[in-house]
């Protein structure tokens, strides 16, 4: 019997067949096996590596810590000297304030026995008059000598204090 319908497409050979199901992943069972053995390997070997750098991590972690500690005592060096270096600022321009203040007190009192002495010389109209009392000549005198000894070793010891204040210290 010849069918009414052409044939469009021939038999389909059996060697073109496939199997039913999912088709396989490896040729053979020794690739299977073969495969098998290096995901084993590496599995085997990953233990090892993750070691290793997990070793590594710590010492490099060990590092870092030791450098950030010395760093941090560094730092807190430096601030401790800084703090030092302002207090020692702050006194000394304290020192150089009261000094600066104490000479001026000086000045303002030598300029004032120097007025008293001129008063003094002033009031006197004649100076033939001091001619006959030598006394009062020689108190005059001396008391003026003791003004100005008195107002000479305070300013010599006003600028002792005021050069030691700009001498440089030692790590105080």
């Amino acid at each position: 019997m010849v069918p009414s319908r052409p044939i469009m497409f021939g038999a389909v050979p059996d060697q073109a067949r496939r199997r039913p199901g999912r088709p396989r992943k490896w040729a053979s069972d020794a690739e299977r096996k073969r495969a098998y053995r290096a995901r084993r390997a590496t599995e085997l070997a990953e233990p090892h590596r993750l070691r290793d750098e997990a070793r590594e991590a710590r010492a490099a972690f060990a590092n870092a810590r030791t450098e950030f500690q010395t760093a941090r005592r560094a730092v807190q060096r430096a601030e401790q000297r800084a703090l030092t270096a302002e207090r020692r600022s702050a006194k000394l321009f304290d020192q150089l304030r009261a000094s600066q203040a104490e000479t001026r007190r000086a000045r303002t009192a030598r300029d004032e026995a120097r007025g008293q002495l001129r008063r003094k010389l002033g009031s006197v109209k004649d100076a033939n008059l001091l001619r006959h009392d030598p006394d009062a000549l020689v108190a005059m005198v001396a008391e003026a000598q003791r003004l100005i000894e008195w107002y000479g070793t305070r300013v010599k010891q006003l600028e002792r204090d005021l050069w030691r204040a700009r001498q440089p210290r030692g790590n105080t």
